[in-house]
């Protein structure tokens, strides 16, 4: 893994954790192996030998990633894929009451005393990208009032 240090999973930066972890399966090379499953019995064995390697590469980055009280979501899980999943189980949540959770923030940044013009558009950023992980759709209109 290099010089790049794996950042550890905490309850409140799962999406942030995430970027981190595919940046750093990218550099590696493995990050196919967070999104595909393992290849068909019918395949070569070159095949199936590279994606065992690259998928023992990004589940040992993920694992890398978690602190002990977190290890116990992905102990069972076979694949790198399988990890990412287990994490998001837990970590993401779309129901309407976050959706409503996060809207109520993007109200609340109107009436936010911010003395630097940059964080606001930063939080602003970021609640437009929670937003839309909820599959929640803010045309440009929704964007100016805010």
């Amino acid at each position: 893994m290099g010089s790049l240090a794996v950042p550890i999973l905490e309850a409140n930066n799962f999406n942030n954790w995430l970027f981190r972890i595919k940046m750093i399966c990218r550099k590696e090379g493995c990050v196919e192996a967070l999104e595909n499953d393992p290849p068909e019995t019918t395949e070569s064995a070159t095949v199936k030998a590279n994606f065992q390697k690259e998928d023992a590469k990004a589940q040992a980055i993920i694992v890398t990633g978690l602190s002990d009280k977190h290890l116990d979501i992905v102990k069972d899980c076979e694949t790198a894929k399988t990890q990412i999943e287990a994490l998001k189980s837990v970590f993401t949540r779309t129901t309407s009451l976050t959706k409503l959770a996060v809207w109520r923030r993007l109200i609340n940044l109107k009436n936010e005393q911010c003395e630097n013009m940059e964080d606001l558009f930063l939080k602003f950023d970021t609640i437009v990208r929670d937003l839309k992980e909820h599959k929640t759709v803010l045309n440009d209109s929704d964007k100016m009032k805010n």
